[in-house]
């Protein structure tokens, strides 16, 4: 027979079982039911809006990038060709 590593988790799952009430005459009214709706809502909006803000970051971080990434080494610090002197 196995015995329990924490006998404390035994005592405090007792303790909350004991305490736990066998039913709850708890009265929702339409009000309950307006907030926990409006609370649905709302989480719903900002998930939208936040994934609508930081949905380039999002495409990049799972995306892969179709531009070449320039050499450093290679390249000038512009890539235009240089200017000729304008004449007066």
């Amino acid at each position: 027979m196995k015995t329990l590593a924490h006998p404390s988790v035994a005592i405090l799952f007792l303790a909350v079982v004991s305490a736990w009430p066998d039913s709850a005459f708890a009265y929702l009214d339409a009000g309950t039911g307006s907030i926990i709706l409006q609370s649905i809502l709302g989480a719903l909006f900002a998930t939208t809006i936040t994934v609508k803000l930081f949905w380039h970051r999002i495409k990049g971080a799972f995306g892969r990038s179709d531009q070449a990434v320039p050499d450093p080494a290679t390249s000038s610090p512009t890539d235009e060709p240089p200017k000729e002197p304008a004449t007066p």
